[in-house]
């Protein structure tokens, strides 16, 4: 009985930090240049070549390879949560961009990193408050991100649009994509010189590349229904192009 009830109250207090979160920004003053993290979009990758241009702009000191705590540790000076509205606002004079994915990729990227990796690797599940278990099947997993809002479901779940626009329109002056990030970024390094990033990927040995085999049409469907702003804001197509 006290088991249960502390499980319940935990997980209100989950439900209720991750409704009240709101999106990452970076903020180069120097550059007024700021961008807004999405979980599951090279994250780690962006944020190691800002943090080594903030210390090479700053004159600080830099560790011979970045690692979680080091880029921590220059997040703390540059970063901030922000509402929609206010990232909106903060667009009119400063310079925005973000990098979206594939929904379909980053979903199952999520689920292999969140839900099969940590059976090896022994770490928590952070999906815990939603109802999931580690080593679920993909399909279950699927059917409880279908009946979860963005706004009450963990952040590396959430539309990608949930973070990028506001009142119907797109927030960031430029938006990459993570299948041409090599391409796009460099458009962005002949605007501001920010280096180049070194890919860095968390989910280990799990090929979340080849996202396509953990699909059936009847999935791909409610993918796409769950994600529908994504495909329509960021120019994706469906996998299955029949599909209803």
């Amino acid at each position: 009985m006290i088991t249960n009830l502390k499980k319940l109250r935990d997980s209100w207090k989950r439900n209720r930090k991750i409704q009240r979160e709101t999106p990452e920004v970076w903020l180069l003053n120097d550059l007024n240049v700021a961008y807004i993290q999405i979980p599951k979009v090279a994250t780690r990758s962006i944020q190691q070549c800002l943090a080594n241009y903030y210390a090479d702009c700053e004159g600080v000191a830099k560790p011979l390879s970045w690692n979680k705590e080091w880029i921590k540790s220059v997040e703390k000076k540059t970063a901030f949560h922000a509402t929609r509205k206010e990232l909106h606002i903060l667009s009119a004079n400063v310079f925005v961009f973000a990098f979206v994915r594939n929904p379909y990729a980053r979903l199952y990227s999520a689920y292999k990193n969140k839900i099969l990796q940590p059976l090896d690797s022994g770490e928590k599940n952070i999906f815990w408050n939603h109802g999931m278990t580690l080593g679920m099947e993909f399909g279950e997993f699927v059917d409880i991100v279908c009946t979860i809002p963005d706004e009450k479901i963990d952040r590396h779940l959430r539309s990608q649009s949930w973070f990028l626009t506001y009142e119907g329109s797109v927030i960031p002056e430029f938006i990459g994509h993570l299948e041409s990030f090599d391409e796009d970024w460099s458009e962005l390094n002949k605007l501001f010189n920010l280096g180049k990033p070194d890919h860095k990927n968390s989910t280990v040995s799990l090929n979340t590349e080849n996202h396509l085999e953990g699909y059936d049409s009847e999935l791909e469907n409610k993918v796409f229904k769950r994600y529908q702003a994504d495909f329509e804001f960021f120019n994706y197509e469906r996998l299955y192009v029949n599909s209803r």
